[in-house]
């Protein structure tokens, strides 16, 4: 440009950009990727009651229901590359994890209320 430059090469893009501005590294991305993928490693182990109570993304309710159908390594692998994507497409990902802990919680308490008391309880050898 004839009138001295374009905005670029100025003395402001020398300057550093806010946090914000920045793009994520490319390994800050991996990161998260795998996080994500863990994270729905952990979905898919869950019953499908439990799944039907979180509030899933219908493509995201069908791959995990999808999931134990899988009977390769490999197919598996590739599955949750594709299940750790649309957790990616997620509009807040901490939603879907505070209710799966909530569901847990809740599992868990029925578990323990319906479960024996072992140490309180005789063994079939001990009646008096």
């Amino acid at each position: 440009m004839a009138d001295g430059g374009d905005a670029d090469s100025g003395p402001a893009a020398a300057l550093p950009r806010p946090a914000e501005a920045r793009e994520k590294s490319r390994s800050q991305k991996k990161r998260e990727s795998s996080a994500l993928q863990q994270y729905g490693q952990a979905l898919s182990g869950l019953s499908p009651a439990i799944l039907q109570k979180l509030p899933l993304p219908p493509e995201l309710a069908e791959a995990l229901s999808l999931w134990p159908r899988l009977k390769s390594r490999e197919a598996k692998r590739r599955h949750m590359q594709y299940i750790g994507r649309l957790m990616r497409d997620l509009d807040d990902p901490s939603a879907l994890e505070a209710a799966l802990r909530e569901a847990e919680r809740e599992t868990l308490s029925r578990e323990l209320a319906g479960a024996p008391l072992r140490g309180l309880r005789e063994s079939p050898g001990e009646s008096a």
